[in-house]
């Protein structure tokens, strides 16, 4: 099972994609990222934008089957 999780911030948001199988101490991270905006980049509209762009890109790729909000 994949899991996204993501840490929202409208300053730096990090992003992680973490597999699991059912026996426990399987996990693994299988990738990281964080998305940086500034106020001088628009609107909080416009970089909530930004920033759900980059996790539907990160979903795609790893068709997470759970997602946790922080």
């Amino acid at each position: 099972m994949n899991i996204l999780g993501i840490d929202a911030s409208y300053t730096c948001t990090g992003i992680a994609v973490v597999t699991m199988d059912s026996a426990p101490g399987t996990e693994r991270v299988l990738t990281t990222t964080r998305v940086r905006t500034s106020p001088r980049d628009g609107t909080d509209t416009y970089r909530a934008r930004n920033i759900a762009g980059e996790c539907v890109s990160i979903a795609r790729v790893f068709s997470p089957q759970v997602i946790g909000l922080e």
